[in-house]
């Protein structure tokens, strides 16, 4: 069922939001944003619990071929960590010597930033939009266009924000899903993992790599969002020889904008993601030094210095075959939630 907004602007400035055909429940703008908020999360949620597997073997690829890591201390006896960067001879060491249950290592971390991050990204996405277009954060109504540099800057502002305040559970979930020299987890759980990184490198730990995780959210939620949201509209806009319009919003639609989505924002990302990766990794000392890197610029000079260029797209196939459906599967929950409660499309 095709999803309209409509909405009508009281002359006090608060305007009220969308009603669902067969509903005479209007919206606030601020229920419509709380609303927007929990749709997203719920829709990265439920995307990230299908995809985690792969984000751990995407984590395990970008972490090979490190100069200079540390090697496990030879009263632990570790085990054989895969030398291999080939995507089948890996997954098939990985499971051979850690068994299956780690490519869900550090799932609840994943899914705990997610319902912050991604809350914060897709829910506030909108509201940016309408800051950004002049019609601030109460203009935008259902079906107006803009530009894609406004389509831009909502992403990139909503995705910088969400990532700084998720930056301490994106760092555990890092920590979580690379390899452990020792056999066991680097942490028992989030609480754990919270506990000792305080004491160990004290609240600043937590923050580590926010930089580079800041960075890559940004271009992430741009590229993402800004991509799905302009091929969306641009398929909308074809029709046939005989005027009718070949794509409705609904289903067809939202799939292949969403797949045109995770192809673009998973080739922007890449690089960055490594680089984030890599540097969250590492030990820290307490003053907070890092063993390998002073800085996300340090590591991806240093990646490049000694592997080559390419090394930042490694594990790329696993970025794409992880965004590309996380990307549609929360894309298209996103729009179906609001198209439920009769809030306009993206």
């Amino acid at each position: 069922m095709t999803a309209q907004e409509h909405q009508q602007q009281h002359s006090s400035g608060s305007a009220v939001g969308s009603t669902n055909p067969g509903s005479h429940h209007v919206w606030t703008h601020e229920q419509e944003l709380a609303a927007k908020l929990v749709f997203g999360g719920v829709g990265c949620m439920i995307a990230v619990v299908f995809t985690h597997p792969v984000d751990v073997i995407k984590t395990r690829l970008q972490l090979q071929g490190e100069a200079g890591a540390p090697h496990p201390p030879s009263s632990v006896s570790p085990l054989a960590a895969p030398k291999t960067l080939r995507l089948i001879p890996l997954l098939r060491e990985i499971l051979r010597t850690e068994g299956p249950r780690v490519l869900m290592t550090g799932l609840a971390p994943a899914v705990l930033r997610e319902s912050i991050y991604s809350t914060i990204r897709l829910g506030s996405y909108d509201l940016f939009k309408g800051v950004y277009s002049g019609m601030g954060s109460r203009g935008m109504r259902g079906g107006e266009e803009t530009t894609t540099a406004v389509k831009l800057a909502s992403g990139l502002t909503s995705g910088m924000i969400g990532s700084v305040i998720a930056n301490p559970t994106d760092l555990i979930k890092v920590r979580l899903q690379a390899y452990w020299p020792s056999g066991k987890p680097r942490y028992a759980s989030i609480a754990d993992a919270c506990r000792s990184i305080y004491v160990e490198e004290g609240i600043p730990g937590l923050y580590r790599g926010v930089v580079p995780t800041a960075a890559r959210a940004m271009v992430v939620t741009a590229s993402q969002l800004a991509s799905y949201d302009t091929t969306k509209h641009w398929l909308l806009k074809r029709k046939d020889q005989h005027g009718n319009a070949l794509f409705q919003e609904g289903y067809l639609t939202h799939f292949c904008a969403s797949t045109i989505a995770g192809l673009v924002c998973s080739i922007s990302t890449s690089p960055i993601d490594t680089v984030k990766v890599r540097y969250m990794n590492q030990q820290f000392s307490p003053s907070g030094k890092g063993a390998l890197y002073s800085s996300a610029i340090d590591c991806a000079i240093k990646t490049v210095r000694n592997e080559g260029p390419l090394a930042l797209y490694k594990g790329f196939l696993m970025c794409w075959l992880r965004l590309g459906p996380h990307t549609m599967m929360s894309l298209m929950i996103f729009e179906k939630l609001r198209s439920f409660v009769g809030l306009n499309p993206v």
